[in-house]
């Protein structure tokens, strides 16, 4: 019984300590395959204008 309960705020705190770091990532995959490259020291994806 006390598992069952206790389950729930273990399963909440992994998910809530992870977030931070899988979002990071994810945006980071979403700039590579939308074309951009991620920017590490401005935390932003970046678009190169190739029209020379």
């Amino acid at each position: 019984m006390f598992a069952i309960s206790v389950a729930p705020i273990v399963l909440g705190l992994i998910i809530a300590l992870a977030y931070p770091y899988l979002s990071k990532h994810i945006n980071i995959d979403k700039c590579l395959d939308d074309g951009g490259r991620f920017n590490y020291k401005a935390n932003s994806c970046e678009f190169v204008d190739s029209q020379n």
